[in-house]
């Protein structure tokens, strides 16, 4: 009677972990999609996980309670599906850890070259890195139904699980894959960050803004655009360079260009050497903005709230693994299988609770929003301006 009333018990805690963890992934996907300023390729990784976690709760724990309410793992569930069930909860621990890596390098170019990381983190980068990241990790997952490694029903976890003792080989490997490597380059990314952070404020400017990066070029110069720079400076090689005439004037648009009322011919009279002159003027400064540090800020939390709910899960499998003899009684292995269910919903808090720029966004993105005609809508203009006083530079 006491074993029945400890599995319900246990059962209704997990069914409210699930329930929680839809609900706050839910919350994640519906902001991001809606709120235009979240609908960024480097926040597109926040989606993925969302979905993953909400992919993981439907085969993951949902399958525990199952086995809760049964007592054991039950006689219609066949071995398929219990490797299902592992196989669910490796993809999802596995598309954390290593989104968890890729942020950290996305913040790290952010904070070293914004100008190239503008380049690279565009819209159609973004997906194919996230795709390639899921088929990866499906792939990986997808080992003991490879038969390298064996899947079995633990009563002490109520859940499917690696049985590794049969397979250390197979143990290790995993954990350098899901565990090592990702944590190695958050870790690396994030010192780099730190100490390239400390430099900076050293060098910060009188105002007190810190400038991560001044452009070589004008505000939107292509590769191809250097190319007829560069084209322009060597066409009249070894010819008399002819002056400039005095007094012309040659106006550009605020991307540093040229404007189309002065022809490239006109151009070329001016000189090279004038031109570049001229778009020196339009540099661009990158300045590190409160909400990109809590940002990063953000993301480093992130990281260790969802280690600390599976390290310690980590650290009982490798005792059980190698000690048979362990003096770790059930209810201690259960309490930190069910740590790990709570990294589930554990990122959606964070994001929420430290993260004022998200959290602003949040509310926002369930706010009603009135209008009394169309005509008296916002226009994009008044949003640009609106986005442009929530972000405050150092």
């Amino acid at each position: 009677m006491a074993d029945e009333a400890k599995r319900l018990a246990l059962a209704a805690i997990l069914i409210l972990i699930c329930v929680i963890s839809v609900v706050t992934n839910v919350f994640v996907f519906f902001t991001c999609g809606k709120r235009k300023r979240l609908r960024k390729p480097n926040r597109y990784l926040l989606i993925s996980l969302a979905v993953a976690d909400i992919l993981a709760v439907c085969l993951w724990p949902s399958l525990s309670v199952v086995a809760l309410f049964d007592g054991s793992w039950p006689d219609v569930f066949s071995t398929e599906i219990c490797k299902l069930q592992e196989y669910f909860k490796t993809l999802c621990l596995m598309i954390n850890m290593h989104s968890f890596g890729l942020l950290a390098f996305e913040r790290c170019l952010y904070i070293f070259k914004p100008s190239r990381h503008a380049e690279i983190f565009i819209n159609t980068v973004a997906v194919i890195v996230i795709v390639a990241l899921w088929v990866f990790d499906a792939v990986m997952s997808a080992l003991p139904f490879a038969d390298w490694g064996e899947v079995s029903y633990f009563s002490n976890q109520y859940q499917c699980a690696m049985d590794y003792e049969k397979n250390i080989r197979h143990m290790n490997f995993m954990t350098f894959l899901t565990y090592g490597l990702p944590l190695f380059l958050c870790l690396v990314g994030y010192i780099a960050i730190f100490v390239r952070l400390r430099k900076l404020r050293k060098e910060a400017t009188q105002e007190g803004g810190i400038v991560l990066e001044v452009d070589k070029y004008a505000t939107g110069h292509s590769y191809s655009h250097m190319l007829k720079l560069q084209q322009q400076r060597f066409q009249n090689a070894g010819t008399r360079a002819k002056k400039p005439k005095i007094g012309k004037k040659i106006s550009l648009t605020n991307d540093g260009y040229i404007d189309n009322d002065s022809s490239d011919e006109e151009t070329n009279k001016q000189g090279a050497g004038y031109v570049k002159k001229e778009e020196k003027k339009q540099l661009k400064v990158h300045y590190l903005s409160k909400n990109d540090l809590e940002q990063t800020k953000t993301y480093i939390i992130t990281t260790c709230a969802y280690m600390a709910c599976w390290l310690p899960y980590l650290i009982v499998m490798y005792v059980i693994t190698y000690d048979r003899y362990h003096p770790l009684a059930d209810d201690a292995v259960t309490s930190f299988v069910w740590l790990t269910f709570c990294s589930l919903f554990i990122k959606p808090i964070v994001y929420v609770l430290h993260n004022g720029y998200f959290r602003t966004n949040f509310k926002k993105a369930f706010k009603k929003e009135k209008y009394q005609s169309f005509d008296k809508r916002p226009d994009d203009a008044m949003e640009a301006k609106e986005e442009s006083k929530d972000i405050d530079t150092q």
